[in-house]
Order: C-alpha cells, then sequence, then structure tokens
C-alpha cells in the first residue's frame, strides 16, 4: 500500500485492514499501529474508516437454550389445556400468508443490505463523518473549542484540521498551518494530544504553548506544563518546560532549544505585535505573515537593524510609520508591498 496516494477505497480492499476491524488479533493490532506512528498523516483517514465500519455492525442477541426449551414447553401445556385443533386449522390457513410477508420483509432486507454495500464501496465519505477544518485570513484571528473541550486560538493566515470526534483510546491528532495557541484538556484516559506542524511533531496529554509552522519551519514556545517535540523523522526527541522554545533549523542540528519570554510570543492573541531588539528582516516576515503585505529593503545591510516596540495589530499604519521614523527610511508602498530606502 503506497502511503503518498491510497485513499478511504485502498483501505476497503486490504484484508489485512478488515481482519483488524473484526479486532482479537494481537499481530494486527501491532502491525496497524506501527503503520500509524511511521505515516501519521493518514492516521485520521485509517481509525475514521475502522470506527465506520464497526459503526455498521449489528449486535446479536441470542437467548439461552434453556429459556427457548422451556419456553416451548409452556407453549405446549398451553395448547393440551385448551384445544387448540380449530385455531391450530386457522394457523395452517395462515401459513401461506405468513411466509409470502416473510418472503418480501428478507427481500427487502436483502435489497437494503446491498444498497448499503455499494454506497459504501462506491461513496464512502457518506458513512464517514468529515473532518473539522479552521481557517483564518490575512489580519484575523479566531478561537475554536475542539471535540475534546481542548481550545485553540488561530492567528492570521492560519489553518487547522482534525476528526470530528475522537475515541476515549484515540490519540487526537491534529493538523496545523501558520500559528496557532493551544490550551489542552487533559482527559481521563491520558489520551495524547498530537500536532503535526509539517516539520515537527508536538506530543502532550495537557498543556498550553505555541505553534510557528511556516515557510518550512517549525517553532514550539511552552507557556505552561510539559510536551515531547521530535522531528518529522523522528532522529531527535527534545523535552521542553515552561519558557522553552524549540524551533527546526533543519541539516544535522535539527531541533534547537533556548530559553524565551513566552509573553512576547504570544502577545498576538492579546492583539499585539512585541519587538524586542527583533531584526528588520524578522520583522518584515511577521509583516507579511500577519498582512499579507511583503516587505522591501532596497539596502541589504537594513535587515540586520534591530526593532523594539509593541504595537496593536490592528495598527498596521502605525507600525510601517514606526519603522521609517526610527531608522530614518523612506517609505514607499501599493497594495502588495512596501520598500524602505534610506534617505539620500
Amino acid at each position: 500500500m503506497d502511503p503518498e496516494h491510497f485513499d478511504r477505497d485502498d483501505l476497503l480492499a486490504d484484508a489485512r485492514f478488515l481482519q483488524w476491524v473484526e479486532g482479537g488479533d494481537e499481530a494486527l493490532d501491532q502491525y496497524w499501529d506501527a503503520w500509524m506512528q511511521r505515516h501519521p498523516e493518514r492516521r485520521a483517514l485509517v481509525l475514521e474508516t475502522r470506527r465506520m465500519l464497526q459503526s455498521l455492525r449489528f449486535p446479536e442477541h441470542r437467548l439461552p437454550e434453556s429459556r427457548v426449551e422451556a419456553r416451548l414447553q409452556q407453549i405446549h401445556r398451553q395448547i393440551r389445556q385448551e384445544g387448540t385443533a380449530p385455531r391450530l386449522r386457522a394457523a395452517e390457513r395462515m401459513q401461506p400468508r405468513r411466509k409470502r410477508w416473510m418472503a418480501l420483509a428478507a427481500a427487502c432486507v436483502a435489497l437494503l443490505v446491498s444498497v448499503i454495500g455499494y454506497l459504501y464501496q462506491t461513496s464512502p465519505a457518506l458513512f464517514t463523518p468529515e473532518p473539522l477544518a479552521y481557517t483564518t485570513a490575512y489580519g484575523e484571528t479566531r478561537t475554536v473549542t475542539l471535540p475534546d473541550g481542548s481550545t485553540v486560538v488561530l492567528n492570521a493566515h492560519s489553518s487547522l484540521t482534525c476528526a470530528s470526534g475522537w475515541e476515549a483510546t484515540d490519540d487526537r491528532d491534529v493538523w496545523v498551518k501558520g500559528e496557532v495557541f493551544f490550551s489542552v484538556r487533559h482527559t481521563a484516559t491520558d489520551q495524547k494530544f498530537i500536532v503535526h506542524a509539517d516539520s515537527l511533531q508536538i506530543e502532550v496529554l495537557g498543556t498550553q504553548f505555541n505553534v510557528n509552522n511556516r515557510r518550512g519551519g517549525g517553532e514550539v514556545v511552552l507557556t505552561e506544563g510539559k510536551v515531547k517535540v521530535s522531528d518529522v523523522r523522528q532522529t531527535r526527541q527534545v523535552e521542553m518546560h515552561p519558557g522553552d522554545l524549540v524551533a527546526y533549523a533543519g541539516g544535522p542540528q535539527t531541533l534547537a532549544q533556548r530559553k524565551v519570554d513566552p509573553e512576547q510570543y504570544t502577545a498576538w492573541r492579546r492583539q499585539q505585535l512585541v519587538f524586542a531588539a527583533t531584526p528588520l528582516l524578522d520583522v518584515a516576515q511577521t509583516i507579511e505573515d500577519t498582512y499579507g503585505l511583503r516587505v522591501v529593503f532596497a539596502d541589504s545591510a537594513l535587515a540586520a537593524r534591530r526593532f523594539t516596540g509593541t504595537i496593536p495589530t490592528s495598527d498596521l499604519d502605525g507600525l510601517l510609520v514606526s519603522l521609517a521614523e526610527t531608522f530614518d527610511l523612506t517609505l514607499e508602498r501599493d497594495a502588495t508591498q512596501v520598500v524602505y530606502r534610506l534617505h539620500e
């Protein structure tokens, strides 16, 4: 099975998957657990498909043999006591009609099962709840509550996707793009909460942290609790404590860890942008991520200068003017970009 291109139809055609859905096979449990660990981006699809198949089962209810025998004896006694020859003859006359009704009912059930089977094979999406997807536009933030009661805040131009619900034994997997702040609720069954952010994977039980997942890199800042962060290749894992920042840098040293002030990195939740001796190159990237406005420095040396200040996120014009006045620059702006130049 090619994990890059397979879909729900491939799962339904996989004998090992169908046997795993039936349950009771530890070897298959281990196989699919390992498969989902190797391909976390497919985990939600696998679990949703399994849950869908299990929901279509009809429970069997069998009466104990002793109860069946006792009921038959009771019927026989009533027949002997009441004298039911006329009734039996009437019942015999009803037999053909009853058989016809039973045949018709059986045909209807068979037709219904066939229709469900056909739809299940050709349109499996009809049987599977749609995943939840949340997005924000440039200049917008959004707070949402996830199915487990956890809350998240999406920064501008960001997205989050997750299953429409989790079983008590499922991992709670979510996928993010952009920047998202998490306040994860701990569950009675100690379910893992796993954030997939392209280059990074963050595993928690219950805590608060900020994830920035843009331009192929990744950054996590922990404000409360404890989390484990690993790169997607699982070559290194880092345990974080409050005040830690872990960034994906690429290359041999996959993860870089340092202490920071979390308030600076989560100020966007309070509708603020906080810069503390921040290189103008990073300020420019923040402006583009938040507002979709490209910032260009005519003199490349300007990108290394550092800016300190706190600006409301609603005041883009004020931020652009502050940069020009602080570094004595001219400002040229159109609908898509702003260009800074040194005064001649």
